[in-house]
């Protein structure tokens, strides 16, 4: 059975999150996107995740697809990317950033 475990693991594609800016989205940092992943697959019971970042923490709410600093209301969509391939047409940004601007 583990052995069969991790070769399911394998066969995942890899899945990141991304916020959007003005020129397309910007991926999270690995380890960010990782946390937002973690609570995503929790289900519906955690549509809102709250983390901290600096000066400032951010709400993410998986209902809406927004990610919001709590400082200053500032909103900003995000998404979830499955594989090497976008789940919208925006372009995309090569350059991982480790977080979301305000």
């Amino acid at each position: 059975p583990a052995v069969k475990d991790a070769a399911d693991k394998k066969q995942q594609p890899p899945i990141r999150w991304e916020w959007l800016d003005d020129l397309g989205y910007v991926p999270y940092g690995k380890d960010q996107s990782a946390k937002i992943e973690a609570e995503y697959a929790k289900g519906v019971g955690a549509q809102n995740v709250e983390f901290p970042f600096g000066p400032n923490t951010y709400i993410i709410d998986f209902s809406r697809m927004r990610q919001r600093n709590s400082r200053t209301g500032f909103e900003r969509r995000l998404r979830r990317v499955v594989g090497d391939k976008p789940t919208n047409t925006a372009k995309a940004r090569r350059t991982p950033h480790v977080s979301p601007a305000e």
